[in-house]
């Protein structure tokens, strides 16, 4: 599974996790990536996306509805997922 997350700073962050191997819910992934955002009062959603190439190293996302609810214990589906603020922007984007 590749998970998409540009949090901490406007660095890039890419995470990848094996759910074949390690089965984490979807609470349990908001929980970390909390954790590891600096500015915890700033929300944002995990959104299951398409990732399309444009070019050599270079993907488009597009969101795909709806966003995965903070408080759910289903594990986490293998796939693409993007963070993005309550307005729909993108987290590392300009």
């Amino acid at each position: 599974m590749n998970l998409v997350a540009d949090l901490i700073d406007n660095h890039d962050l890419g995470l990848g996790l094996n759910t074949l191997r390690h089965a984490v819910s979807i609470a349990t992934l908001y929980r970390w990536l909390d954790i590891l955002d600096n500015e915890p009062e700033a929300k944002f959603h995990i959104w299951p996306i398409t990732l399309v190439r444009n070019n050599v190293f270079t993907y488009a996302a597009t969101r795909r509805e709806p966003p995965l609810s903070r408080t759910s214990v289903e594990p986490l589906l293998p796939g693409d997922y993007g963070a993005y603020t309550v307005k729909g922007t993108m987290i590392g984007m300009s």
